[in-house]
């Protein structure tokens, strides 16, 4: 979710204003003083994520969902401007790739249409992919990237642990047990995502540093890769995510 207010239609956005009135004046003085670009949107906090990866030289991967509203997938239109804007800049300085939407990560159809929208957006080949929450079905999912040209895939690790899903730190290429044969998807291993770790671990940001220290010596020692997953809202600009953001810097620094 790239905005909290922003990306809305005009009935969405008036919905969520009569909303945030009957919530809160400030609520909805927050969403008004928003969308009439006298402030920042609390969720886009992209700045200073690109910030802290220069100051710490991290190597990163930015994944765009592109897919249409349902009840789990709650990204903007990939018509709306304003988001468009925001993954023209972010595609201008990072590598990124496709997040397909909930469906996409079983179903051909939507994952060739997400794809070739984003393609129409940045106007390049998309490459790169990361399943939303983590979906894999073996071996379909990795057979649909192939069909829609993606050679990288982010999504090989668990949900609601850290780990090593693979029972390997390096990327590797996926093999096709079918046909008997290496492909050409290479699968890049994560190690630990921000959600696993307060959301399902019910971890606090200390208990989490220790974990993620211990994560990062274990790659290191076997000589992998040590990759990690953050969203955007696990890093906003209040009083709740600040020890998350020292989290956050603290592990870009550790990777060094």
């Amino acid at each position: 979710e790239p905005f909290e207010y922003l990306g809305k239609n005009i009935f969405r956005s008036l919905g969520g204003l009569l909303h945030d009135l009957t919530v809160s004046e400030k609520q909805a003085s927050r969403r008004y003083q928003t969308v009439a670009g006298k402030k920042p949107d609390p969720f886009e906090v992209f700045g200073y994520i690109s910030d802290c990866l220069d100051k710490y030289g991290s190597d990163s991967r930015f994944f765009f969902p592109t897919g249409d509203r349902t009840k789990f997938d709650h990204n903007p239109s990939w018509k709306n401007e304003e988001y468009r804007s925001l993954i023209l800049r972010l595609a201008g300085k990072f590598k990124y790739g496709v997040h397909p939407s909930f469906t996409a990560a079983e179903d051909l159809v939507p994952l060739q249409k997400e794809v070739s929208r984003l393609r129409t957006i940045t106007g390049n080949n998309i490459t790169r992919n990361r399943f939303h929450y983590i979906r894999l079905k073996f071996p379909d999912s990795y057979y649909n990237l192939i069909r829609n040209d993606i050679t990288e895939d982010y999504s090989m690790g668990y949900p609601d642990e850290p780990g090593f899903r693979a029972g390997i730190a390096r990327p590797y290429y996926f093999y096709d047990p079918m046909d008997d044969v290496e492909t050409r998807l290479k699968v890049f291993p994560f190690q630990v995502m921000d959600v696993t770790l307060y959301r399902y671990k019910k971890l606090d940001p200390i208990a989490s540093d220790e974990l993620i220290n211990k994560m990062i010596n274990e790659t290191r020692k076997a000589g992998g890769v040590f990759v990690s997953i953050w969203h955007n809202t696990s890093l906003l600009d209040n009083e709740e995510c600040k020890p998350w953001r020292e989290l956050f810097e603290t592990m870009l620094q550790a990777q060094r």
